[in-house]
């Protein structure tokens, strides 16, 4: 049984022309998405590209890049590093059930899990890490109870107003 060029580039979910252009390059001679081809063909096409595919796809995981921040980005800051439209990060935010503005600083284990979904990992610069730390300090430091302060104001009325 044949197939058609164009049949085969949908069931590998890719354009048609760069269908035509693998298979030249291959040495299949294919003259237009109107060509047929023969089951053996088939199989052997698929073998290679899904083959190429998996090449692809673990060159992808194993190559992580770095992004290196000085200071909690807001959400547009964190588009622009990572390259991402802002309005696919809010959904990943959404995600994480948190509801956060384009200039609030995002917090840090959201950026950390956004970064690692789309293949970025973040180092933390010395400034921000002692910043942190500080922070942290900060709230396990007790706080002193103290009575309340309070002012009396008031208005004292003279006399008339006419």
């Amino acid at each position: 049984m044949k197939t058609r060029v164009y049949e085969l580039a949908e069931n590998l979910k890719m354009p048609a022309k760069e269908l035509i252009g693998f298979l030249n390059k291959e040495g299949i001679k294919v003259k237009n998405h109107m060509s047929t081809l023969d089951k053996d063909t088939i199989e052997l096409i698929k073998e290679v590209i899904d083959a190429e595919k998996e090449k692809k796809a673990t060159k992808k995981k194993k190559q992580l890049k770095v992004i290196k921040i000085n200071k909690l980005p807001n959400l547009k800051e964190l588009s622009s590093q990572l390259k991402i439209s802002l309005s696919e990060i809010i959904q990943k935010i959404m995600q994480f059930e948190t509801i956060s503005s384009i200039d609030k600083e995002v917090p840090v284990n959201i950026l950390k899990n956004i970064s690692k979904e789309y293949g970025y990992k973040i180092i933390f610069s010395d400034k921000l890490k002692s910043k942190k730390s500080l922070q942290k300090k900060a709230k396990t430091i007790k706080l002193i109870v103290k009575p309340p302060v309070v002012t009396v104001i008031g208005h004292v009325d003279h006399g008339k107003t006419t």
